[in-house]
């Protein structure tokens, strides 16, 4: 949409403001210089913000077809000194980000201003003229009052937005949430299971420490008193859904056990009341009550999933909690009252799926800052709490930070005016396991991708990207690198055909179920292999000869019956669909490499059957937890990583006999995924993400 088609609106982001009219560019009301073909560039990304807008638009926008013009060389340093004007930069961009060989997208938040005439102008004009009589000044002046009244509540509400950011922390250490403080320190976990510890850094940044001393080991900290005294802390183990929780003072003491209760093991699962008297947590799908040495317990309403960051809000009137769809992953922000009463859902239909969690209030209640994924991006946004005759609040999130990287677990300071955040910068390292040493080796140059799959000779790979998501193939030494999807379609689990010709994959875009395509090979537009229809579809595995694929429906999502998540079987050419027979229940399916077999697994992911396609019969070859089986090339093995990621697992078919190949303890891995490289090594993705603490200054209107 142009500067005129909008009507002539002036476009806001930031602190900044452009007038397509008079071709100005204003921060903070005062104009920055800017040459045209940089305003051209940045009035043409603020036309589509959020899309790719690519080089050659860009070109025909500003370079007519006849003009000869070193095209490369013009647009980058239109886009150099857009940046400088803006105080933007290409590693770490706040506004416009570049998609390599592609285009830009302009990624803050955008606001229209419309042009209009004031009819308090209008009328003012009038009495200054005198065309009120004395006697009807009163008359006059209520009707002012009136339109300035409107138009004042007509106006945009100002915005909140975030003005500044330090990183505080910089040891390169994995961190994890909740963050807590007591108004000096931030305090959070950091490091890997077994070696979690609780670390502490200052609110204004320096060297990171350990907290005091704490006893209970593997101390996963849920909440921090409002006085600063005390901490709520729980204990992390792999057994269980949930554990114990105490009561820690945070200058070192004795923990005291909350009586018998039994928390979530999830971040925040127990939060003080501000006068420290209650103490609310969540246990399973319920969310409880309870004096901080346990007495009392109260359930106060039962959620519609498994509770996690529970927070009380200023006044403690009110308690707000994320409830986790166990089944689907979906995350939602719920509220209710201190006594249990008006459970509602705070933001229902905004985020498709929802995946937002972790709110709190601000101290003065105006604001809830919570996180929320969008288009793979975790940013925190900030909901508007309350109106008054001179507050307007739109009663929509309103993000705060844009990206690359992904912000998490907020907490403010004391007085609100900060905000510290754990930052990720995603990314991973291939590695596949050297027998010889026993370690995983880095493997493909230690690439940042993951769900790898080799063509039968083992010549190219299919994968995706991480974090971006994308669906790439290239030799098997990185080279005729081709991608073949793009955002906002995002790629999983691709299967090369046995010809080599085409890949089946997975593809989800947001606010849709997931779907099978099939993409050549050289690229092209991905094709729909089933018709239309709600069911997700995932898993989809070639059979030898190339002409069908099994696949499953979703067992996470919702659907009405058992069959509707059994194993089906496409065939390509008449793209007819027959189920499997007795596979009620089943995901996961893989084609053994000679056809005779399936393997498959329950959606709780506790056993492997096998399908004998002679016998039709299944048959359980092991009871453990199972992750990502995959076929030796022999067809005489399944390997696959328990579900926890401590240990890579081969079991042989004819007897069952279950070895572990390599030990994943102790290893930060990416996601879960694990593959078999060529020689039926193991491969996997090493987490070396950068995780820091940062602060946010921030203006709340």
């Amino acid at each position: 949409m142009s500067g005129t088609e909008a009507g002539g609106r002036k476009v806001r982001f930031g602190v900044f403001e452009l007038d397509p009219q008079t071709g100005e560019l204003r921060k903070g009301g005062l104009r920055i210089r800017l040459q045209e073909q940089p305003f051209r560039v940045l009035a043409t990304l603020l036309e589509r913000p959020g899309e790719l807008v690519t080089r050659d638009e860009l070109r025909k926008k500003l370079w007519p077809e006849d003009t000869f013009v070193d095209f490369d060389q013009g647009l980058g340093t239109a886009i150099r000194k857009l940046r400088e004007a803006l105080g933007d930069t290409a590693d770490n961009p706040r506004f416009i980000e570049t998609l390599p060989r592609r285009g830009y997208r302009f990624i803050g938040t955008v606001e229209r201003i419309d042009r209009s005439s004031s009819p308090l102008h209008e009328e003012s004009a009038q009495v200054r003229e005198g065309a009120a009589p004395p006697r009807r000044w009163a008359t006059v002046a209520a009707l002012a009052g009136l339109l300035a009244g409107a138009f004042w509540l007509s106006r945009p509400s100002a915005k909140p937005q975030v003005t500044g950011m330090v990183r505080l922390t910089n040891d390169g250490q994995a961190k994890s949430g909740p963050l807590l403080s007591d108004g000096s320190r931030i305090y959070f976990g950091e490091g890997n299971y077994p070696s979690l510890e609780m670390a502490q850094v200052s609110v204004h940044g320096g060297e990171v420490a350990p907290a005091a001393a704490i006893s209970v080991p593997q101390a996963v900290p849920l909440d921090i008193s409002p006085d600063g005294s005390e901490f709520l802390i729980t204990q992390f183990t792999t057994t269980a859904d949930m554990a114990p929780f105490w009561v820690v003072p945070v200058l070192a003491g004795s923990p005291r056990r909350v009586g018998n209760l039994m928390v979530n093991l999830n971040p925040r699962t127990a939060a003080w009341s501000q006068d420290m008297q209650r103490i609310a947590f969540a246990r399973g799908d319920d969310l409880y009550t309870a004096r901080p040495d346990g007495s009392g317990a109260k359930k106060l309403v039962s959620l519609p999933g498994v509770g996690f960051a529970v927070h009380w809000s200023p006044d403690s009137s009110h308690l707000g909690i994320t409830a986790l769809n166990a089944k689907t992953g979906a995350q939602s922000l719920w509220e209710l009252g201190a006594d249990g009463t008006n459970l509602h859902q705070i933001l229902p239909g905004w985020n498709s799926p929802p995946a937002e969690c972790c709110g709190l209030w601000t101290p003065d209640g105006r604001y809830l800052i919570f996180q929320a994924t969008r288009n793979g991006i975790t940013a925190l946004w900030a909901l508007p709490q309350k109106t008054g005759l001179f507050r307007r609040a739109a009663h929509q999130p309103v993000q705060l930070t844009p990206g690359p990287i992904d912000m998490q677990s907020p907490v403010l300071s004391r007085d609100g005016k900060r905000m510290f955040t754990l930052g990720i910068q995603r990314r991973g390292k291939l590695a596949r396991y050297e027998a010889r040493s026993k370690s995983f080796v880095p493997y493909l140059g230690g690439a940042s991708i993951e769900h790898v799959d080799f063509t039968k000779t083992g010549k190219w790979i299919a994968y995706r990207s991480y974090p971006e998501s994308s669906l790439w193939r290239s030799e098997a030494d990185g080279s005729s690198k081709l991608q073949l999807t793009f955002p906002p379609l995002q790629a999983f689990m691709p299967r090369w055909s046995p010809d080599a010709r085409q890949i089946a994959f997975v593809g989800w875009r947001p606010g849709e179920a997931p779907k099978i395509y099939v993409v050549p090979a050289e690229g092209g537009e991905p094709e729909r292999v089933l018709p239309q229809g709600a069911a997700e579809e995932i898993d989809p595995v070639w059979s030898p000869d190339g002409k069908r694929l099994v696949f499953s429906k979703n067992p996470f999502a919702e659907v009405p019956s058992p069959q509707e998540r059994e194993l089906e079987i496409v065939d390509l050419k008449t793209r007819q669909i027959t189920a499997v027979p007795g596979s009620e229940n089943l995901f996961s399916a893989r084609w053994s490499p000679d056809g005779r077999y399936l393997v498959a697994m329950p959606h709780d992911s506790t056993r492997l059957t096998l399908f004998d396609f002679k016998s039709q019969k299944w048959q359980e070859l092991v009871k453990m937890a199972i992750g990502y089986p995959n076929w030796s090339r022999d067809s005489k093995y399944v390997y696959f990583n328990d579900r926890i990621c401590t240990g890579f697992y081969r079991l042989r078919v004819r007897d069952g006999k279950v070895d572990q190949v390599a030990s994943l303890a102790g290893l930060s891995i990416a996601g879960d995924w694990t593959g078999l490289a060529p020689d039926d090594s193991p491969m996997l993705l090493l987490d070396t993400s950068i995780e820091e603490i940062y602060a946010l200054e921030w203006n709340a209107p």
